[in-house]
């Protein structure tokens, strides 16, 4: 399913800051794309599939952005850890955009400004470090919140996820998640790693794939989800990739097939 955008943010850099063409470009995160336009303008991220989906992660100046898909590579939820003093405007529908500022706003300054979409509040931990949070749910649009997480010490705002309400509850952000403490899917784990000669080129680079795991395992199909820029270097990650073996994936106890996002890298080794 397409989504409209509906969180657009922009970012300046605070003083003693990298050159803009050095951070990650804010702007270009829309809920609704696919991850492969990130990917064209940011570079290689590392991708993880989990239980809630597939996690796409860059780093850079300080800043780390994941962003969550389904098995269709588009962009259902973003988790924004940026550098300390970075300063966002967030531009919410139907409202004036308020300054948001990492490491500066308050709790009791992010309710006085958005109180009239608040959704929710309560306690929990940082999905990183399980340090205690504050959590503050800001509705976007009917189907959409933003999350904000305060350092439960300082009060100031750390963290953000935003995307759709029930993917945001999947991943256990908001009220809403399956009771149960098992999760009812659990995603492919890879066991063995298949391996491919390195074919005869001089370039480097590095292929993403989506692979279609069966029940037993075993990849039954691989397909090139961005490209190397090579195509031998593609070719030779499909081949690495039908070997792979996976713990498969599971629903309700019982094992069914999934999709896996995986990134082939290739690189040079260093002359003697």
């Amino acid at each position: 399913m397409i989504l409209s955008p509906a969180l657009v943010l922009g970012v300046t850099a605070s003083v003693g800051s990298p050159p803009p063409a050095q951070r990650f470009a804010f702007q270009r995160l829309r809920l609704g794309e696919s991850v492969t336009k990130v990917i064209d303008a940011e570079g290689s991220p590392r991708v993880v599939s989990t239980d809630v989906g597939h996690v796409w992660t860059w780093e850079k100046a300080g800043d780390k952005i994941r962003l969550t898909t389904d098995d269709d590579g588009v962009v259902r939820m973003i988790d924004l850890l940026p550098a300390a003093n970075d300063h966002f405007a967030l531009k919410l529908p139907s409202i004036p955009a308020p300054t948001i500022a990492f490491g500066v706003l308050t709790v009791e300054q992010a309710d006085a400004n958005l109180a009239a979409i608040a959704d929710f509040s309560g306690a929990g931990t940082f999905p990183d470090t399980g340090a205690k949070a504050d959590f503050r749910a800001y509705r976007l649009t009917p189907h959409q919140d933003a999350v904000f997480l305060f350092d439960d010490a300082t009060k100031e705002l750390s963290e953000i996820f935003y995307g759709e309400r029930d993917f945001l509850a999947r991943s256990g952000l908001m009220p809403g998640a399956p009771e149960s403490n098992t999760p009812r899917y659990t995603a492919p784990v890879l066991q063995h790693e298949g391996n491919a000669d390195y074919p005869p080129t001089l370039k480097e680079g590095d292929a993403f794939l989506r692979l279609s795991v069966e029940k037993g395992g075993t990849v039954s199909n691989a397909t090139v989800f961005v490209t190397s820029g090579d195509p031998r270097l593609d070719l030779a990650a499909v081949v690495s990739a039908k070997h792979d073996i996976f713990t498969p994936a599971k629903f309700n106890g019982s094992p069914v097939s999934a999709i896996v996002f995986v990134r082939e890298e290739f690189r040079q080794l260093p002359a003697h």
